[in-house]
């Protein structure tokens, strides 16, 4: 598995703001995109700082979300709070005690980068206690428990 990590340097007063565009336009799109797992936003509002990190099957999927139009489009929204740009920092995972083994869920496979400006609109973010038909998570919680999102993760 491959994280991508950013950390931001967020406009005075703007954490609020940079957490729900990542909850309203960044999650449901990452949550649609092939190879994605998880992603984590940890905030501290005392320095005005923000880290994100997200977590891929692999950096063929990492690397193609970084050239996905409508990604980048969501993208620039953030950059828009930001008092510079983010410079992503690429890693593998080395040790992981949160995931575990994989497994594949039924239903449909996910999307590749979506390419139509429009199609954020249709996206929507699972419900908690939902699985999302298709992906490919990994071992932990068990069939039918709420699946960790963006969203849960920023406590909000």
């Amino acid at each position: 598995m491959q994280a991508r990590v950013m950390l931001l340097t967020v406009q005075e007063g703007k954490i609020d703001q940079l957490i729900d565009v990542v909850k309203v336009n960044i999650d449901p799109l990452l949550h649609r995109l092939e190879g994605f797992h998880a992603g984590f936003v940890f905030t501290d509002e005392a320095t005005n700082r923000a880290l994100t990190v997200s977590i891929w099957d692999s950096e063929k999927y990492m690397l193609a979300s970084e050239k996905c139009p409508v990604y980048l489009e969501q993208i620039a929204k953030l950059t828009a709070l930001l008092r510079e740009p983010p410079t992503p920092q690429h890693f593998e995972t080395a040790i992981s005690a949160w995931f575990g083994p994989a497994r594949v869920r039924e239903g449909p496979a996910r999307l590749p980068c979506p390419d139509r400006p429009g199609l954020l609109s249709s996206l929507r973010p699972h419900q908690n206690g939902q699985q999302r038909s298709g992906s490919w998570t990994p071992a932990g919680p068990p069939p039918g428990s709420p699946q960790p999102s963006m969203a849960m993760a920023l406590g909000r």
